[in-house]
């Protein structure tokens, strides 16, 4: 009988981590734990981002969970490395402790109202810094993005003929976006949205050939409520490398055990192809 306050191995804490994981994807699915692991995933990954996200590396992780498992003996077969358990780790945390946009995102956001004269606008854009201000109406619901490019629109537009020369104390912010007649578009979140829902908004715009300008977070994703705070393009590479840092990004490679073949050797194969069970081991 082992004694309990020894350290476990390796393979134990690979397992453990797998079956939470398991456990975890049959939840966030709706499938029933009977299924098999790939139903499970497939199910949760059409439903939640963090899934879809790290898809590719949890088959590789099911093909050594198989090689360690599928034994005629109590024992498993081998021994995963240090860093692929903590990589499995890392993973069992994502899916069950993501982080949060509210926990990054939340802060004070400028907003303008449509009765707004652009002057208004455009000197809280220039003192600020910012690149787009969400617009309100007058019961304070987000109506639409007033950006810089929607400023340019409605020059090009005056320039043209279409509305007279230019009056920033006389125009009102609702007139420019009207006269813009731009697409910027915007999405709204609640601050428990996960980083990996954020990134999922984005690459969703991008398939469907249009740019999201900004997801806002208000409590219940609703445009009547408060703004808790904004997400623009200008903060992609920050979720992406704060998902990098946190572990969602490809399972350990390289030389997984003492017989893998080392890096560049011919036996290796394609150093981009992902991680076999085997070189995880």
């Amino acid at each position: 009988m082992s004694n309990p306050a020894e350290p476990r191995s390796n393979a134990t804490r690979f397992i453990l981590a797998f079956n939470r994981i398991e456990r975890r994807l049959a939840e966030l699915g709706g499938v029933d734990e009977r299924r098999s692991f790939g139903e499970k995933l497939r199910a949760a990954a059409r439903i939640e981002p963090a899934v879809a996200h790290i898809e590719r590396p949890l088959r590789e992780f099911a093909e050594l969970r198989n090689a360690l498992v599928h034994s005629d003996r109590d024992l498993p077969l081998a021994e995963p490395r240090d860093a692929v358990v903590q990589e499995i780790e890392r993973y069992q945390q994502l899916l069950h402790n993501p982080p949060r946009i509210g926990e990054r995102y939340t802060r004070p956001v400028a907003t303008v109202f449509q009765t707004d004269p652009v002057r208004l606008a455009l000197r809280r854009m220039r003192h600020e810094g910012y690149t787009q201000l969400p617009v309100r109406d007058r019961a304070g619901s987000c109506v639409g993005l007033f950006t810089g490019e929607s400023v340019a629109r409605w020059l090009g537009a005056l320039e043209e003929g279409a509305g007279g020369g230019v009056d920033l104390d006389g125009t009102s912010v609702q007139e420019v976006l009207r006269l813009a007649g731009g697409d910027e578009r915007h999405t709204f979140l609640s601050p428990g949205a996960t980083l990996f829902e954020a990134l999922a908004q984005f690459e969703q715009h991008q398939r469907q050939g249009h740019r999201l300008d900004a997801i806002l977070i208000t409590q219940d994703a609703r445009p009547d409520q408060r703004l808790l705070g904004i997400i623009t393009p200008r903060n992609l590479p920050e979720i992406v490398l704060a998902l990098d840092e946190l572990g969602a990004g490809d399972p350990a490679a390289g030389d997984a055990t003492a017989g893998s073949p080392a890096a560049g050797d011919p036996a290796a194969g394609d150093p981009a192809a992902p991680p076999s069970a085997q070189s995880l081991l």
